[in-house]
């Protein structure tokens, strides 16, 4: 395996010409698929901090209600 891996400019270029279709398919397959994983995660991580900000906004401005903290280990704080 390691005999036909090259990494001089030329053992590359020879790789890559004579890569078969089915192989470069493949690389563009998995490069759209992480592309619309690593899309999907940013969106929703965006929707995240953006849904937050919101709430947090809200909490400013007295609109939203807390409860306090209730540790449900400690029993004097279950009562």
């Amino acid at each position: 395996m390691m005999s036909s891996l090259s990494f001089k400019p030329a053992g590359i270029k020879d790789n890559c010409e004579n890569e078969t279709k089915y192989h470069k398919v493949k690389i563009v397959g998995f490069s759209v698929l992480m592309a619309a994983v690593a899309t999907s995660y940013q969106t929703y991580f965006n929707d995240l901090v953006y849904r937050s900000g919101i709430y947090q906004q809200r909490a400013l401005a007295g609109q939203e209600s807390f409860a306090s903290f209730v540790d449900g280990e400690d029993p004097a704080t279950l009562w």
